[in-house]
């Protein structure tokens, strides 16, 4: 792994973008297939899931925004104030 670390090195700014923009697509491309196997026990998927959020480390690190498909959403819960513990949809205006 050393190795390949100091070859990054000698990556142009060019290279570094297109590599990027590669994982950046296949973290994308695959995140339905994981998705669907979220609930999948089997050591293969298990295997599958654990390559594929080193993957979105490695991208977040590269300063890459991508949706970690195995969490839960929690966008459609009601957002609370962090003064009030009420859902703000539901407090008096």
């Amino acid at each position: 792994m050393d190795d390949l670390r100091d070859q990054i090195g000698q990556l142009s700014d060019a290279e570094l973008a297109e590599i990027r923009s590669a994982a950046t697509w296949y973290g994308k491309f695959h995140a339905r297939i994981i998705a669907e196997r979220a609930d999948d026990p089997s050591a293969t998927a298990v295997a599958q899931r654990d390559r594929y959020l080193t993957l979105i480390a490695g991208l977040r690190k590269l300063g890459v925004r991508i949706v970690d498909p195995t969490a839960p959403v929690t966008s459609l819960s009601p957002q609370r104030d962090a003064e009030d513990s009420a859902p703000a949809s539901r407090r008096a205006a």
